[in-house]
């Protein structure tokens, strides 16, 4: 029985050697029989070991680096796999919150710019200035554009009509609008007359 003791404990303080537990020179004093094995047990229990620098570490993810590197413990493999990863999502939620933003900030800056339109339109008598002004206007290029503007000149509008046909009835109905609108305010007053 004793016998198998010494057994066990002979393999209990290689194993501590061998991971690094207990120096050679504390191998020596137990294997003589100096010291205590119980204290050398509760001194493993209580201390956790530190990682040595040195070690090569063994993963799944993919590593970069040598192995040299990262045996000398210029390269953690683990360490920058997690950070990789967790800085992807955070990327892709600031392009996504950036192009949202950009989206509304340019439909609010072409909805501006429409209802400017709609004013200035108010203003040409000429039809050939209304038509040239509706042509260059880049924010007035699109069939959608050129409904919200009809929209805001009260000119109604079929879904079906084509983009040619809507702007010859926004030029018809905004160029010398307030000529004709004088004329019917002259009309309503003789009527009242």
């Amino acid at each position: 029985m004793t016998h198998r003791k010494d057994e066990l404990s002979n393999l209990l303080m290689t194993f501590a050697v061998a991971l690094q537990e207990i120096s050679p020179e504390e191998y020596e004093q137990l294997s003589q029989g100096k010291g205590s094995w119980r204290f050398v047990s509760n001194r493993y229990h209580q201390c956790p070991r530190e990682p040595n620098p040195k070690e090569t570490i063994l993963s799944d993810d993919p590593v970069e680096g040598s192995i040299e590197e990262r045996e000398n413990g210029f390269m953690d493999s683990s360490d920058s796999h997690r950070q990789k990863t967790k800085e992807k999502p955070q990327r892709r939620k600031t392009k996504g919150e950036s192009k949202s933003t950009t989206q509304k900030d340019s439909l609010m800056v072409n909805e501006e710019l429409i209802q400017q339109s709609a004013n200035l339109l108010l203003t040409y008598d000429k039809r050939e200035e209304a038509r040239r002004y509706i042509m260059n206007a880049k924010h007035l290029s699109k069939k959608a554009d050129l409904e919200k503007l009809a929209g805001l000149l009260n000119i109604r509008i079929r879904k079906s009509e084509a983009k040619s046909n809507i702007l010859d009835r926004i030029v018809e109905a905004t160029a010398g609008l307030k000529a004709n609108t004088m004329a019917i305010e002259m009309t309503n007053v003789r009527r009242r007359d």
